[in-house]
């Protein structure tokens, strides 16, 4: 390929179209046709290398993965019981299955239907093109975004693009580089206020299905997630790292989901007290809870305790979003809930979460003789109410 390059024809097309456009025309196009891809079998068993399994102990700690896929390689090579890959079929089904079809009537306002946010400097502009003095929305520190860039997972998989964590770190020194600052910055600002069209956000929003094995062995069953774009994954860990603690704290009276120390320790703790005093609990899940959540219902959270990511959360869930497989490319079109892997999902269940438990825990304090409801706390005074509908669109 290198002597062709140096060709006179080649060489004065590398010079009219550069050279990425020549040789993905005179090399990777021709290369794809002669050898079109085909899809592999249901029943292709593909295994975890030697490598990959020390890469995760050694350079990454990452145990419990390591542990998961030694476990498949044993059971495939020594026991014989092979997991086969799932088919397009099978891929479809579970996204139809765990990405339903969204309620009637439940789109949200675009982002567009807000003010104008001067990415620059966090401020609304006004008709007349300048600043107003109040703060639009969420508005991203350099601090913030340098100390995220430093503690990105290296080990991250990649979205449906080929960005990741590693390039991001590499490119921009763990957020030392001065193009951090002049490039970086400036780009995930320009995403956060909405500055990006609606071709260019489709992109970055669209999602990498990976379907999870689960169930008992032998059970064919998969557990859906949804990998975001390496952008902008790296938004939403600067989202959390920025406003995650402060919109904690206001939830933290009835859930410490979010960005609580040891919030599962907490939740312990407050169980074995129950138990030790003779109290029962009452313990709920939700079947596919961030996959179903009402959209109606986050949105209504974010403008009670977190307005400043209202725009983005617009930016995020206002339109649809495009799920493609590794494999089988696009499998369909997600409506519905919050997408698991992102940083931000547990966040915005968990404001669509808060409506629903303070409507709770004023019927339970009202049945057993706490503060009296009245026509000024926000609940409505009917004992057949049903919270269900404040959640899911059904």
């Amino acid at each position: 390929m290198k002597a062709k390059l140096r060709g006179q024809h080649l060489q004065r097309l590398i010079g009219d179209y550069g050279l990425a456009a020549v040789i993905l025309d005179y090399f990777v196009l021709p290369h794809i046709r002669e050898f079109p891809r085909h899809t592999p079998s249901g029943e292709r068993q593909t295994t975890a290398s030697k490598r990959t399994l020390q890469t995760l102990i050694r350079h990454h700690m990452r145990l419990s993965k390591a542990m998961s896929l030694a476990e498949s390689k044993y059971e495939a090579e020594e026991l014989g019981a092979t997991k086969a890959a799932p088919t397009a079929e099978e891929v479809k089904a579970v996204f139809e299955q765990k990405f339903p079809a969204a309620p009637e009537g439940s789109e949200l306002p675009a982002v567009d239907s807000l003010p104008k946010m001067n990415w620059r400097t966090g401020k609304l502009v006004d008709v007349d093109g300048t600043d107003c003095e109040e703060d639009a929305s969420f508005f991203l520190e350099s601090d913030t975004l340098e100390a995220v860039l430093a503690g990105l997972s290296k080990p991250a998989t990649a979205g449906v693009s080929t960005t990741t964590n590693l390039f991001l770190r590499r490119t921009f020194k763990d957020g030392l580089s001065p193009a951090a600052e002049n490039v970086l910055l400036p780009f995930c600002r320009m995403f956060l206020a909405g500055a990006f069209s609606r071709v260019a956000v489709a992109l970055l929003q669209a999602g990498r299905l990976a379907l999870i094995p689960k169930g008992e062995k032998g059970e064919k069953a998969f557990r859906p997630l949804g990998i975001g774009d390496a952008m902008t994954r790296l938004v939403g860990k600067c989202i959390m790292k920025q406003e995650g603690r402060t919109i904690g704290l206001r939830l933290a009276k009835l859930q410490v989901a979010v960005s609580v120390s040891d919030g599962t320790t907490v939740m312990a703790e407050i169980a074995q007290m129950m138990f030790d005093l003779g109290r029962s609990m009452l313990a709920l899940d939700c079947a596919n809870a961030y996959n179903t959540v009402n959209r109606d219902a986050v949105l209504r959270g974010l403008k009670e305790h977190a307005p400043q990511l209202v725009r983005w959360f617009l930016t995020c869930y206002s339109g649809d979003t495009r799920v493609y497989h590794i494999t089988h490319g696009f499998v369909g079109t997600c409506r519905t809930g919050v997408k698991q892997g992102d940083p931000l999902p547990t966040l915005f269940f968990a404001l669509a979460l808060q409506e629903a438990l303070e409507k709770i825990d004023a019927d339970v304090k009202h049945a057993h003789g706490g503060q009296p409801r009245d026509q000024d706390d926000g609940v409505d005074d009917h004992e057949d109410d049903d919270t269900r509908g404040w959640l899911c669109g059904r």
